[in-house]
Order: structure tokens, then sequence, then C-alpha cells
């Protein structure tokens, strides 16, 4: 089996389908180094936070169960590399801190107060 990219997710990738049978052959194929690119600028942040619109996603064949059903996935994967960093050792110099909003005008103030009734619908 081949994987293209190096990144968190080709090397999430290729130790996920090895745990999952240690006999399969796994090459990694990176143009650069590991970690080149996008992986390499990311800061090493790990954020369970929705990628999109939940209304749009919302209408899809998964409908709203399955916007919830994949922030709990998101969060749950943040867990899952944490504890496996634990159980193999892996000294990723991890750090949960969360997600900070700041808001310095009265409109920002409202749109974090509106994105949090959001989330909270979402749950």
């Amino acid at each position: 089996m081949c994987i293209v990219g190096g990144g968190y997710t080709g090397l999430w990738t290729a130790w996920g389908l090895l745990s999952a049978d240690p006999a399969l052959s796994v090459i990694v194929v990176e143009a650069r180094q590991v970690g080149f690119g996008a992986s390499g600028r990311n800061g090493g942040w790990l954020s369970g936070l929705m990628p999109g619109d939940r209304e749009l996603l919302a209408r899809s064949a998964g409908g709203t169960a399955g916007v919830v059903s994949l922030q709990r996935q998101l969060i749950e994967a943040v867990a899952g590399v944490i504890g496996i960093c634990g159980r193999e050792g892996i000294d990723a110099d991890i750090r949960v801190g969360g997600t900070l909003a700041v808001a310095t005008t009265s409109a920002q103030l409202e749109r974090i107060r509106a994105s949090m009734r959001e989330d909270l619908r979402w749950a």
C-alpha cells in the first residue's frame, strides 16, 4: 500500500493501517521530508473544531444526526491521538488548552456569543 504525503494525515493513516494489520506492506512517499509543507506549517495544533457550515452539512444524506455524530467523532479523534501518543511513548509535547476567542469591539463580542449559541445548539 502506498500513501502519498508524509504529513499528519499520511503518517496517521500508515500508523492506523499497520496497527490494524501488521502484515501489511505500507510505504509513505513524501516529495521532500516528513512534515514538509502544510503539516510543517500548522504549528502542530490538533483540533476538534467543525470544518464547514453545519447547516449546509446537515442538508446532506446524514442530516442533523450526521453532523452531530461528525462533531463527536472530531472531538474523540483528538482524545484518540493523545491516548495513542501516551501508550506508544511518543513525545509529541501535547498541551491540551482548548480554544480562545477574543473580542475587542461589541460587534466582535456579539459574533462570539452567536457562535457559542450555535455550538450549543449542535451539541
